[in-house]
């Protein structure tokens, strides 16, 4: 279960909207969620997901490969060009020289950059 979706559930709504705002309402996997009420994109999206995490209760939680917030699973989007999981945690990896690399990359040829790990 994703940390967002466990918070919700487990944490007053009020007191969680007060501490992460309207947009954090929209997160989520629910069925009502907002990501999980977009159509599949029709444009050129590339996704770059964390498989990292500093946090072990949340990871815990999540049960699955994921960035200590988000399970790489649910960073999948319908339509996606190109995606790629990397070995940084959720908060941190934009501010790595290979996330910003790759996003280079993406933004100039439509896709990430493949080597071998």
């Amino acid at each position: 279960m994703p940390v967002v979706s466990w918070l919700i559930v487990w944490w007053d709504t009020s007191c969680f909207s007060f501490f992460n705002g309207p947009a954090g309402n929209q997160l989520g996997t629910a069925e009502f969620s907002l990501p999980n009420s977009l159509p599949a994109v029709e444009y050129k999206v590339g996704v770059i997901a964390g498989n990292k995490s500093l946090n072990v209760l949340a990871s815990a939680l999540i049960g699955t490969e994921n960035d200590g917030k988000v399970s790489t699973k649910n960073t999948k989007l319908d339509g996606m060009t190109d995606y790629i999981v990397l070995p940084y945690t959720h908060t941190f990896m934009m501010q790595r020289k290979e996330v910003i690399d790759q996003t280079i990359n993406f933004l100039k040829n439509g896709g990430f950059i493949r080597s071998n790990r």
